[in-house]
């Protein structure tokens, strides 16, 4: 069975590979507490899954940690 997602992503279901799950956090001047939390979700052992990081109008430099600690993830500011 395939489940088609709102991204236009195929899921298979029934295949060794869980389902794709999307994560999201928001932030605020958490350039200090962000090496820490990106590295726990680099030691996920689920293999299918997006992040995405909200920041709500930093001012600090969070989204560069982000960028540079976890690049495949999504960034969304909001200012």
């Amino acid at each position: 069975m395939q489940l088609n997602t709102k991204s236009g992503r195929n899921t298979s279901v029934g295949n060794n590979m869980p389902p794709r799950v999307t994560m999201a956090s928001v932030c605020y001047n958490d350039e200090h507490q962000l090496p820490r939390f990106l590295n726990s979700l680099r030691n996920l052992k689920y293999p299918n899954f997006d992040f995405i990081l909200i920041d709500n109008h930093s001012h600090d430099d969070s989204i560069k940690v982000m960028q540079s600690l976890y690049p495949d993830g999504a960034v969304l500011r909001l200012d």
